[in-house]
């Protein structure tokens, strides 16, 4: 068998595996983002190695700042040495304009200081917490990890991401079941060129979802809005969430932000699905304009236990207004 292209047969032995590997190394620098898989591979370094085990998380643009407290309180729990540098995606050439190797450049710049710093501290390996689900993505990140020598222990182990996640749970860490969080940058389609403007808007939305303690949230950026005349893109972000709240109940939440970080609607309803579509009003704080122009309708029609299309209409209070014009929004939202 050839380790990291085959599953282990359970997560106990995958468990061994990677303690067996990561004793191989002797001494590493962990690529730790706060994640689901890098906070696992921290702990199971911690103990397999440690004082030989070190955290180092890259702080930037791309790196939420909750995510970035939440590394920063982990490694504090479990007691690993935790560094914090400045690896900002931004200043590398060809990444703001976000093409399909925006990963590569991000991990080949973060990696490359990764191992010079690996060397100053006469530490043996740099490893990532890449999983073997990883091997059927699109993966340009894993790319920069192989031309650098980085390792990946789970990997090698043959760790799938659920098995990830059990032994995470029998170790008690908090990010056993946590919702997949990748960088900002992944909040636009390839082309839409990046800066820290859209990057900190997308994060004060997501921010204010996330304070209000919601479990999933679904994001969908630059989205088509229906006008008349036919769709064009308006410089807006929608982040929405929906929970289910009883049998029959689901709660809705969402913020539409300019793209100059000003808050366009927020909305906040408990509704009762009585049968597969729901018209209701919007209660909203916060409008563009003051006083806010139109008059909301939001409908929500589900297709799937997983699936849902959204529409929200603006219908101006001033029917005849050359400045306002109705527009409906359809997102089709799709839960992971």
């Amino acid at each position: 068998m050839i380790v990291g292209q085959y599953e282990a047969p359970s997560a106990q032995v995958g468990l061994e595996r990677l303690q067996e590997v990561l004793r191989g190394y002797e001494s590493v620098l962990i690529a730790y983002s706060g994640g689901v898989d890098s906070t696992f591979l921290c702990k199971v370094a911690a103990d397999a190695l440690g004082k030989n085990a070190v955290a180092v998380t890259a702080r930037s643009s791309t790196y939420p700042a909750r995510e970035l407290q939440e590394a920063r309180d982990f490694a504090k729990q479990i007691g690993i040495r935790h560094i914090e540098i400045d690896s900002e995606e931004l200043d590398i050439p060809g990444f703001a304009k976000n093409d399909r190797n925006r990963c590569f450049y991000c991990k080949q710049e973060l990696f490359s200081k990764l191992v010079n710093l690996s060397r100053e501290l006469s530490i043996n390996e740099v490893i990532e917490g890449s999983n073997l689900d990883d091997n059927g993505d699109y993966r340009p990140g894993l790319q920069a990890a192989a031309d650098l020598g980085i390792k990946s222990p789970m990997r090698e182990a043959g760790l799938t991401k659920q098995m990830i996640r059990e032994l995470s749970q029998n170790y008690g860490l908090p990010t056993w079941n946590k919702s997949p969080n990748p960088c900002l940058s992944t909040r636009f389609p390839y082309g839409t060129e990046l800066n820290r403007l859209n990057l900190s808007t997308v994060e004060q939305a997501e921010q204010m979802l996330t304070n209000e303690a919601i479990v999933d949230i679904l994001c969908a950026n630059f989205l088509e809005w229906e006008k008349v005349g036919g769709p064009v893109y308006w410089p807006f972000y929608y982040m929405g969430a929906f929970t289910k709240t009883g049998e029959n109940t689901v709660k809705i939440s969402h913020t539409t932000m300019a793209n100059d970080g000003g808050i366009f609607t927020r909305v906040e309803a408990e509704l009762t699905i009585t049968g597969p579509t729901v018209t209701f009003n919007s209660f909203v704080d916060q409008c563009s304009d003051d006083p806010c122009p139109y008059t909301i309708i939001n409908e929500l029609e589900f297709i799937s236990r997983t699936e849902v299309i959204y529409r929200q209409t603006l219908i101006p209070i001033e029917p005849n207004s050359e400045s306002h014009k109705k527009e409906t929004l359809t997102i089709t939202l799709k839960k992971k």
